[in-house]
C-alpha cells in the first residue's frame, strides 16, 4: 500500500478504530421539544461511561462541560436547523468527568415528502 493509503492490513488497531467509531451512534429526535435523544449505540454507551437510561430523553448538554466550545455549539445549532449534515469535533465530556474530544457527523434523516424525522 502507498503511504497515504489509511487502511492497511498491517495496522488493525486503525480498522478496530473505524469499527469501533461507525459502531458508536445516537438518533435524537427534533420533531420533540428539545430534540432528545430516542437512540444510543452500545458503542456509545461504551465511550461515554454513560448507560443508555442516562441518555434517552436528554439532550448532549448532558456531555458538555467548562472547555465545550459554544461557537461550535452554535455552528451544529444552525446546520440542524437549516436540516444540513454537520461534521467536526467537540469537546464532551465522559460521565466520569473525563474530557474526549467527540468527532461529530450529523446527518438529518427526511421523509419521502422531505419532511424532517430525525438526526444521526
Amino acid at each position: 500500500p502507498t503511504q497515504d493509503s489509511w487502511f492497511t492490513y498491517a495496522d488493525e488497531s486503525k480498522l478496530v478504530s473505524t469499527e469501533r467509531l461507525l459502531a458508536c451512534m445516537t438518533v435524537t429526535d427534533p420533531l420533540q421539544s428539545s430534540n432528545p435523544i430516542v437512540y444510543v449505540s452500545s458503542g456509545f454507551v461504551q465511550l461515554s461511561g454513560y448507560e443508555r437510561e442516562d441518555l434517552l430523553g436528554h439532550t448532549f448538554r448532558l456531555m458538555q462541560g467548562e472547555d465545550t466550545d459554544e461557537d461550535a455549539i452554535q455552528t451544529i445549532r444552525e446546520k440542524l436547523g437549516q436540516h444540513q449534515p454537520y461534521c467536526g469535533t467537540l469537546t464532551n465530556y465522559k460521565k466520569d468527568g473525563t474530557k474526549f474530544a467527540c468527532l461529530m457527523y450529523i446527518q438529518p434523516v427526511v421523509t419521502a415528502t422531505g419532511d424532517l424525522h430525525k438526526f444521526i
